[in-house]
Parts: structure tokens; sequence; C-alpha cells
């Protein structure tokens, strides 16, 4: 190899280290932005004591009109409620939005030219907070606005002191306005398709049901007597059907189904306790399944029962009931 060559691969290889060691001082270097500077930064919601929060509204513009959701801090067991939505009980996000709050720190006023304030809005529109304290005074009122990492920018203020801040370690998704950010979206969170050991489907229009049976479930816990499983049969079902017609089940339509009643979404809450008008309204004067789930847990066995009224107008969604 030549003097020439050499000098040339030397020169490469340093090259390439160099540019190894760069990389992973830009990879591992501390964010001076958002670790450094926020420890000397100032609270962006000064004094602001998350214990004293009682109620938060959340509401936001969007083409098909406005979106609001309203939580509310029950008592020690409830937690907090879904007060818009009947009281449907909901998951940590309230917790994490007023950590968000509490966590917040302000790089200062970015405008108080309120002609301007859209631009910082993003494309989402702002989504507006509002809390509210034991005594239902209100403790803060502010827009979340877009976020341009590591900074999100807030609209506070009213009238004259009506500003765009920017402000670090505010998540815009702590504050989301749609119902499945602040609830567990599955109908059933309690149910397991594992622990059933029974499930009738009565099929109202076709006037008919379906009752599958765990084999060599005790009748006193199952309300019917079934055969019971040869275990050394590898190919034996697992499941006896009743009815309509008495005989083996197939193992892996019986899971599907079971699966089906255990894994039903929630997309919305639209009533409380169904009466009246609303009976007919939702279809569940005349529905289209009546479905019982005989699940067992901890030695009990429970009935849990899905009712399937009108299908909603415009979407591949029912009205569903669950007791």
């Amino acid at each position: 190899m030549s003097s020439r060559v050499r000098k040339l691969t030397r020169r490469n290889a340093i090259l390439g280290g160099l540019i190894v060691v760069l990389g992973l001082v830009l990879a591992l270097r501390p964010d001076t932005v958002a670790s450094v500077d926020k420890e000397n930064l100032p609270e962006a919601f000064p004094g602001f004591e998350k214990e004293q929060i009682r109620r938060i509204e959340l509401s936001r513009s969007t083409p098909d009109g406005p979106e609001t959701v309203r939580l509310q801090l029950g008592s020690d067991s409830q937690g907090w409620l879904l007060a818009s939505h009947f009281d449907y009980p909901t998951q940590a996000g309230p917790e994490r939005l007023l950590d968000t709050i509490a966590s917040a720190r302000s790089r200062g006023d970015v405008t108080r030219r309120a002609e301007t304030f859209e631009r910082y809005a993003g494309a989402g529109g702002w989504i507006d907070v509002k809390l509210t304290d034991l005594q239902g005074k209100e403790v803060a009122a502010f827009g979340i606005g877009k976020a341009v990492y590591p900074e999100t920018f807030l609209r506070m203020g009213t009238g004259e002191n009506a500003r765009i801040v920017r402000v670090l370690e505010f998540s815009r998704s702590a504050a989301r306005t749609d119902v499945g950010s602040w609830i567990d979206t599955r109908l059933w969170p309690e149910l397991s398709s594992a622990n059933a050991v029974r499930l009738d489907v009565e099929q109202r229009r076709d006037d008919r049901t379906i009752t599958v049976v765990s084999r060599g479930a005790p009748e006193s816990e199952v309300g019917v007597a079934v055969p019971a499983r040869d275990e050394k049969d590898e190919d034996a079902a697992h499941w006896w059907v009743t009815s309509p017609e008495a005989g083996a089940g197939q193992d892996l339509a019986i899971g599907d189904l079971l699966r089906q009643f255990t894994g039903v979404l929630v997309e919305d809450i639209v009533a409380g306790d169904v009466t009246g008008d609303a009976v007919k309204r939702f279809g569940f004067d005349d529905p289209e399944l009546v479905s019982t789930l005989w699940h067992k847990q901890g030695g009990k066995v429970g009935k849990h029962v899905l009712t399937v009224g009108a299908k909603v107008d415009g979407a591949e969604e029912w009205y569903v009931q669950r007791k």
C-alpha cells in the first residue's frame, strides 16, 4: 500500500471516529432548555394547590359543534367522576392533568396583542380549561394552544391582562375533550372470558336462545346439569351447548363469542338509567339481543346482562345497556 493510500485511510478513520464521538455527545447531552432552565423558571400557576380542586371543565370547538367534558371529585371511594356523562367513573386522567398544571414552568409572555392569539391555537383549536375549588370558586381558567417541543402555548388572563405564555412541562394530551380519554373504554373491565361458565344469547327477533355452559361446572353454579369433560381426551370440547340443541360446542367459535361480550368498547355515554320514552328511543323496548354472561370470580358466580338496542344512525354502533 502506498504512503498516499495509507494517509487517506488514516484520515478517513480519524474522521469516522470524530463523527461517532460527536453523535454520542449530541445524543447524550442534557436538554439545556427543558432540564436546566426549568429549575430556575417561575411556576406558570403560582401557589396552585391541586388538592383544592374539586371540578374540572374542558371544552373545545370542533366542526361538529362544541365538545365538553366535566369532571367532578366524588367521595373517597368514588374518586373522580365524569359529571358531564352521568357520573361515569374515570381513570387516573384528572390527577395527571392537575400534576401537569402544578409542574408547568413559564418562559415568559409571547404577546398581549389579542389579534394575534389565534396563530398560537394550533390545528385543533384552543382547549379551554376551568378549575373550581370545593366552595365553587374559580381557581384558574386558561386555554391550551399548540405545542412546539419543548414548549406549549397557553392563553391566560382576561381583558387587558390577556396574553400568550410559553410554558415547559405541559402536555396538551392531558386535557383532551373526548370521553374515551377519561374512562376505561371497555364496557366490562372487570370481566374475563377465561372466567366465564355460562353464556345465554337471546335472539329476540328469531325467538331463539343460544346457551353454552362450561362442561363439568356444578349445576348449583350454572343452573343446569351438563356432562363433565373427559380430561383424558385432548380433543374433547370444553363447552356444552344446551340450547337450541344439546351437544358438544365448538370451542373456537364459543371463545370468540365470549370475547365479543367481554370486549365491547364504549364510544360514548348517552344516558344513565333509561326509563320512560328513552326506552323506546334507544330500542330497548324491542332489543336485537339480550346476552347474559355467568362469570365466576373469587368462588362466586355473578350474572352480567347486556341488552343491545337500536343501531346508531350513520354509524356502525349500537345503543347498549349494561346491568
